[in-house]
């Protein structure tokens, strides 16, 4: 909630304008990109570009004659074997949820009761992705 202290001057009320036509217009174009997204089948902006780039580079891939895989893996966590287990070079989403989750820090999380939360090692995923290069499939 924006508020100005008593005696506030004609600059920190032109300031506190401005962040609150700043905030007002994030908003405004949040909820257009969720729209747009929408409107064309993707949940929000990030998976639409995410498809959008997929389109262009299987267009750019065809015309090229250059074979594409994409891989698209779920939430990664830390390795299961290799490097060593545990490995991580990040924090992001799912360890501090894990880890939380562990020290009793989190003790609800919205969702289904029989949800499951999709994670895969990310050794898997450099499997995966040289597996996946060295076997491309054949052009359409």
């Amino acid at each position: 909630r924006a508020r100005l202290p008593l005696g506030a001057s004609i600059a920190d009320v032109q300031a506190l304008e401005r962040r609150i036509a700043e905030r007002r217009a994030r908003a405004q174009l949040s909820q257009h990109g969720i729209q747009v997204a929408r409107s064309h089948g993707w949940w929000d902006p990030y998976t639409l570009s995410k498809g959008m780039a997929e389109i262009c580079l299987e267009a750019e891939s065809k015309a090229r004659g250059v074979p594409l895989v994409v891989v698209r893996p779920s939430g990664i966590i830390s390795c299961a074997q290799e490097p060593s287990p545990g490995w991580i070079d990040c924090y992001l989403l799912n360890e501090p949820i894990i880890e939380a989750t562990g020290r009793g820090q989190l003790t609800a999380f919205p969702g289904r009761e029989d949800s499951v939360l999709d994670m895969v090692p990310a050794d898997f995923v450099v499997n995966l992705i040289i597996a996946a290069a060295t076997r491309p499939p054949e052009p359409a």
